[in-house]
């Protein structure tokens, strides 16, 4: 082989091995940035739980907790999200001595630090003492980092 010949095979090697060298930084990077990305989710999503048809079920002991409204106990809570559609679900119980009147609520969602993240309107139906039946409201809206909650009247 001639001199030229060996200058442009050991140039040429030079090369390749400076592109491997960018692509193994480039793709270091990458694997960094999707790491990043997926701490991040953990971070809003850790307290939910997907089921195998994607149902998001999200289970914060805070979220679960019992709640009060004028007489009007909330227990067995719980807060789902499936094709768009977030679902919060209670049984209620009216623990006054009196008959309730048809009350409109707005169920505030809160995250970690306690931040509005959202709200769903709702009813709650007149209750005889003692009455207990399903809270149900709902929204097109998700809420991954939904932590807890509280009820207002409107």
């Amino acid at each position: 082989m001639k001199n030229k010949e060996k200058k442009v095979i050991f140039i040429s090697i030079i090369v390749i091995l400076l592109l491997i060298i960018v692509f193994i930084i480039k793709a270091n990077k990458k694997s960094d940035e999707i790491e990043n990305i997926i701490e991040e989710n953990k971070d809003t999503e850790e307290c939910v739980q997907v089921q195998t048809d994607g149902t998001k079920i999200y289970i914060s002991e805070k979220l679960s907790e019992q709640k009060m409204i004028d007489g009007i106990k909330f227990e067995n809570i719980q807060l789902t999200n499936n094709n768009y559609q977030t679902v919060l679900l209670a049984d209620i119980t009216n623990t006054t001595n009196e008959t309730t009147k048809l009350t409109f609520v707005t169920v505030v969602v809160l995250d970690k630090s306690g931040n509005e993240i959202g709200k769903i309107n709702g009813a709650i139906a007149p209750l005889k003492p003692g009455e207990k039946m399903q809270f149900n409201a709902g929204t097109t809206l998700e809420y991954s980092n939904a932590y807890d909650f509280k009820i207002i009247k409107k």
